[in-house]
């Protein structure tokens, strides 16, 4: 196979998307997944933008009868039998300008740099994919317009948009969730500094230096930052303080994004429970947010304070809207989920079962529901996927394709 098959599908670094082109045409091989590119990418580039069902030969034909000239392209490749030669086709009917992204379900290095070293492609992504992982991944490349700045590590903060909806009990358990089953260094972060849960769920105190950390960020090094963490396993520790309701903080402007500099340097994810008030230190930290969790329960009042938070303004590295969480669906007496989603204008990304005597028997051992297999435990395991999808195993047939076609 030639280098650089799709050379002149890759436009100039230096040429944006221009507004004379229809702004991207996008094919799917599965509703779930062309679903998630319109939630990502619709509101950002405007109603030119289709999204149709279709694999790659019927990409093909698309191309061939469309008329306007095209800005950017996603194609997938799932279920080819040979991805390779169905982009090097797709080539001759593709304008030189046009920035073409791929989808697959082949989770591999080697298969990657094919794809975006050799082939030219804008960027791949491996299947089941987030909008979050969507946003960040494919829209710089479709605008033209540079990647969100490099972190080590993310930050996802976890807010009820009322109290007691259930936040703090989620963020313990998607962090316990993302470490222990999908083995990511998690850092969980209590922003509530006097009256915060999550050591009570974990049973486990606080390191003692959090208050300090924030008081004063002219102290604080990548090492001050872990040791007022105590680890809670091998990849989990808990940053939190239980401060005297009567002994207030003072906190410095610029403190907790230095914080979370210096915690994204070590960790694969800082998850934030964040309470929803509006004070400063909070409105700093929902600042950093790479992916923000709401998280209500199935209450008129919820509904009201769910759509007042979805209109916050963006945190500067948040690529997609938030991910909308119902607490306690099927709770006697509330709203169902479609008049909640009805209410909302949007679907529901993740709804979390009734299951009050389960969790109230957690929460008194302070042993998080994840650990537990069931339906909690599958809900959150769904919520962590809107934040890092488990990639899908090669078919075992793809491995001598791919070491077949290695430079």
């Amino acid at each position: 196979m030639p280098d650089d098959l799709l050379a002149r599908m890759a436009p100039d670094p230096e040429e944006t998307l221009s507004t004379a082109r229809q702004p991207l045409l996008a094919y799917a091989t599965d509703r779930a997944t062309l679903a998630v590119l319109s939630d990502a990418l619709a509101s950002a580039l405007g109603a030119g933008a289709e999204f149709r069902l279709g694999d790659m030969a019927e990409a093909r034909a698309g191309l061939q009868r469309l008329h306007a000239p095209l800005a950017a392209l996603i194609v997938d490749v799932s279920g080819a039998a040979d991805p390779f030669a169905a982009l090097e086709e797709l080539a001759t009917y593709v304008d030189p300008a046009v920035r073409v992204c791929v989808i697959g379900d082949v989770a591999d290095m080697d298969f990657y740099r094919q794809v975006t070293r050799r082939l030219g492609a804008s960027e791949y992504l491996c299947k089941p994919l987030s909008r979050d992982q969507v946003a960040r991944g494919f829209l710089p490349a479709i605008t033209g317009g540079g990647d969100v700045p490099a972190r080590s590590g993310r930050v996802v903060t976890v807010t009820g948009v009322r109290g007691g909806a259930g936040a703090s009990t989620i963020a313990v358990n998607l962090a316990v969730q993302l470490s222990e089953r999908a083995r990511h260094h998690v850092l969980l972060f209590d922003a509530d500094l006097h009256a915060g849960t999550t050591g009570l769920m974990l049973s486990a105190p606080d390191g003692g230096g959090l208050r300090a950390a924030l008081e004063h960020p002219d102290r604080v090094d990548n090492i001050f930052a872990e040791r007022s963490a105590p680890a809670l396993g091998d990849r989990l520790r808990l940053l939190a303080a239980e401060e005297a309701l009567d002994s207030p903080v003072s906190i410095p402007p610029g403190s907790a994004r230095h914080l979370t500099t210096l915690l994204c340097n070590r960790y694969n994810l800082v998850v934030i429970d964040l309470p929803g008030r509006t004070d400063p230190l909070t409105q700093e930290l929902r600042g950093t947010a790479h992916l923000r969790v709401l998280v209500m329960d199935p209450t008129l009042a919820a509904l009201r304070d769910m759509l007042r938070h979805l209109a916050l303004p963006a945190a500067p590295l948040q690529a997609s809207r938030p991910v909308v969480v119902l607490n306690r669906a099927g709770m006697p007496g509330a709203l169902t989920r479609r008049q909640v989603e009805d209410g909302l204008g949007i679907a529901i990304d993740v709804a979390i079962p009734w299951l009050p005597r389960q969790l109230h028997g957690a929460a008194t051992l302070g042993e998080p529901m994840a650990r537990r297999r069931g339906p909690f435990q599958a809900a959150v395991a769904t919520l962590a996927d809107q934040i890092v999808p488990r990639p899908r195993l090669p078919a075992r047939s793809w491995f001598g394709l791919r070491r077949g076609g290695r430079a």
